[in-house]
């Protein structure tokens, strides 16, 4: 469960739902994390490209398998379900 409530679609700011909207069209859906973020939209319009870039080999340093097991090590250890 989120400690903070997640920012929905509906009843979000035209600016929130406009960067909702990019998110869908480049990865199919908006993520738990980036509803969060929604919260803050300036947080949320740095985040998603840095996250894009991580996770599409924009950095280039990690092969899928050791990004995912980053995320689930991370996930244990802030006790967040994945």
């Amino acid at each position: 469960m989120a400690r903070v409530p997640y920012r929905e679609k509906d009843g979000a700011s035209p600016d929130v739902q406009a960067l909702y909207g990019a998110i869908e069209r480049t990865i199919g859906r908006v993520a738990n994390f980036m509803k969060i973020m929604g919260h803050v939209p300036w947080l949320l319009r740095w985040t998603f490209p840095l996250g894009i870039a991580a996770q599409r080999g924009g950095i280039g340093l990690l092969d899928v398998r050791t990004k995912n097991l980053a995320i689930l090590k991370v996930s244990l250890v802030a006790d967040c379900q994945y």
